[in-house]
């Protein structure tokens, strides 16, 4: 019998950056709101992380 051992893995739960609606304080959900330059930078920040594999909490 051949024994499978499991294999770690792992998950990445992620928001979208700050979009005009967030900065509007507006409710949102059927909208689509294009990003801040904040959110443009948090975007571009996380695909930084994620390019050199430091998303490890």
């Amino acid at each position: 019998m051949i024994e499978i051992k499991p294999q770690p893995f792992h998950i990445t739960l992620l928001r979208h950056g700050e979009s005009v609606g967030n900065a509007e304080s507006r409710w949102q959900g059927q909208a689509d709101f294009p990003l801040t330059d904040t959110g443009r930078a948090q975007a571009r920040a996380l695909a930084e992380r994620w390019k050199v594999g430091l998303c490890k909490i």
